[in-house]
């Protein structure tokens, strides 16, 4: 993530705004610290649960992190992937990876090497042949740098499966938007050491469980 060079390429190639995040994958949860300051204790059993898995954390960036980077400047995206490949990646360079779905921004995310191509035809060196997406989803995206975390986005690991945890949860609809629209929710996450983390979210499906 240091090389604005590569940075800038990522970007161009995927048309993707210097605004937009950038997700980086890390081969575990001790190449975090390269990346992002130490999260909370609550959040550290997050962690536990899902890394590796579709899980990104929206963190606080470290001091050595530079701002090309970063979005809005301070903070970071990290993820340990579920595939082996990209872990495997960033252990052997020692180094986290700066990662993102191999098409066009705003595009749909590839299944295989073949829709890779597609997409982005000779604009990649490499192509590492990895098999098939495993859930053609993107990550969940979770912001922990407010002072009540939020869903930013949902993705592969579903709100049941962090609620389905041993945790007692707490949902209280906020709003009812006129008809034809979607609810807005707000789902409190009450964990053992009396931590809350919460997730705003706009479909109603997220209480169906």
């Amino acid at each position: 993530p240091g090389d604005d060079r590569s940075i800038d390429r990522l970007r161009q190639t995927k048309q993707r705004a210097a605004e937009q995040e950038l997700t980086h994958h890390i081969a575990d949860r001790t190449q975090l610290e390269k990346l992002a300051h130490s999260p909370p204790p609550h959040v550290e059993r997050l962690l536990a649960l899902f890394w590796p898995g579709p899980l990104t954390l929206v963190l606080p960036a470290g001091p050595r992190v530079p701002t090309l980077v970063t979005a809005r400047g301070w903070t970071i995206a990290a993820r340990v992937p579920a595939h082996a490949v990209p872990r495997e990646l960033a252990r052997r360079l020692g180094s986290p990876i700066t990662g993102t779905s191999a098409n066009l921004s705003g595009g749909p995310d590839p299944r295989s090497s073949e829709e890779v191509r597609r997409y982005l035809g000779g604009a990649v060196d490499f192509i590492i042949e990895g098999g098939p997406a495993p859930t053609g989803q993107a990550s969940t995206v979770v912001d922990i740098t407010t002072v009540v975390p939020r869903l930013l986005r949902a993705g592969a690991l579903p709100i049941s499966a962090i609620t389905g945890q041993g945790m007692d949860v707490l949902a209280e609809r906020l709003r009812t938007a006129s008809r034809g629209k979607l609810r807005e929710l707000t789902l409190t996450v009450c964990i053992g050491d009396g931590k809350a983390i919460a997730f705003l979210e706009n479909r109603a499906e997220v209480l169906d469980r």
